[in-house]
């Protein structure tokens, strides 16, 4: 989705009809993909977003090649990505200009963001491209960029179950070869930035997620979800695979730590509520929501406050949450040993390495893919969906 002076413009749902330009640049480059054998490998959703682009990446390996790079680009690369044949590009949307990667600041939990510094042939000067939380790249933008309506686009489609990223860039003249991109600070590259648009992706659920997770909780197991994504988006597929059911509320937990003097602060807001509602201001825990086949959903940084700060609720709100959002590597395995602490016998699934801690900590841990999650993981499914679980219970 991309942005036009202060508003949005409406989806480009085919990415090789775009046009030239920074918004196509970044979602041809900023990815950490990387060849293994000749077949690209890496996050899931790189690997989607670069495919939908049809570009391919091409490893800088040997004299020669190093040599050719360097003539057109004036620099050394990590890697070259290079635009599709001509006869598999749209007619009024046709790419020839490669583009040299110099550096890439991989994707940190902690910063909610990646970025790239690339370059076009000749004598041009690089370009930095970002992506990220969509709140985390609108705070590293000039604001003047970012749409007046980007809060309620973000919710609006997060809440109808997309994953959603922002997208940015910034030209940087001072920088022109590989060995100068070495040099320049992340926070410098990540700042001052030009929001670009949306990148919008829909996880379907798979259709054997719905049926165990039913099945699971008619045998009164519990559920509970725990991810990087937003946490609308994160409601919305908790719905989807009925880990909550229709009728049965979600109640937001938003904790802040202390500040101005002001002490730390728990507030319990039902997901119903007006959009304006749930940017109140905090107040004090009072009476606690103890309703039974109520949901709680929190955020990483909630979950960090009410463990810091509301240790003796901790428990409380465990037994009744089922949805963690926003979610860091380390907080996915402090949620584990904190559900073990109750007593819980915890399995986990996962598929990536945010999950390697978790699974690990587990006292079943299961991965769903072959890649960096079965290196931590006890066990490894042949098959790529939870429909193992209930075997592995039995």
């Amino acid at each position: 989705m991309p942005r036009e002076d202060s508003s949005f413009l409406p989806i480009v749902h085919e990415v090789r009809c775009m046009s030239n330009g920074p918004l196509l640049r970044c979602l041809v480059t900023c990815h950490t993909v990387s060849l293994l054998r000749d077949q690209p490998v890496g996050d899931p959703m790189d690997l989607k977003m670069l495919e939908s682009t049809g570009w391919t990446q091409e490893t800088v390996e040997g004299v020669e090649v190093e040599a050719q790079v360097v003539r057109l680009f004036g620099s050394k690369a990590l890697v070259v990505m290079k635009p599709p044949p001509l006869e598999d590009q749209p007619s009024d949307a046709q790419h020839t200009v490669p583009i040299a990667v110099l550096r890439r600041f991989p994707f940190a939990s902690s910063l909610q963001r990646m970025s790239v510094l690339v370059k076009l042939p000749g004598g041009t000067p690089s370009e930095a491209y970002m992506k990220g939380a969509p709140e985390m790249v609108a705070s590293r933008c000039k604001q003047e960029s970012v749409p007046g309506d980007f809060s309620e686009m973000l919710r609006h489609y997060t809440s109808d179950g997309f994953r959603v990223l922002g997208l940015s860039y910034k030209p940087l003249a001072a920088v022109r070869t590989f060995e100068e991109a070495q040099e320049v600070p992340r926070d410098s590259v990540e700042s001052g930035m030009l929001f670009l648009g949306f990148l919008l992706m829909k996880n379907l659920l798979k259709p054997e997620t719905a049926p165990v997770i039913h099945l699971l909780r008619s045998a009164e197991i519990r559920t509970v979800m725990a991810t990087g994504d937003n946490m609308l988006t994160a409601v919305n597929v908790a719905r989807s695979c009925r880990m909550v059911e229709v009728g049965e509320p979600v109640v937001f937990v938003n904790a802040v730590p202390p500040s101005d003097g002001q002490p730390s602060a728990l507030k319990f807001i039902p997901a119903e509520s007006p959009p304006q509602q749930l940017e109140g201001s905090y107040q004090q825990e009072g009476c606690f929501p103890e309703q039974p086949l109520t949901h709680f959903a929190l955020n990483g940084k909630s979950f960090a406050v009410v463990c810091e700060h509301f240790p003796d609720l901790l428990p409380k709100i465990l037994v009744q949450a089922t949805i963690f959002a926003r979610m860091s590597p380390d907080q996915k395995t402090l949620l584990v040993r904190s559900l073990q602490g109750l007593n819980y016998c915890v399995g986990m699934c996962g598929d990536g390495a945010n999950d390697c801690g978790a699974l690990k900590a587990a006292d079943v841990g299961i991965s769903l893919s072959e890649a960096e999650a079965s290196v931590a993981s006890p066990f490894t499914s042949k098959i790529a969906n939870i429909d193992c679980v209930p075997i592995a219970i039995r």
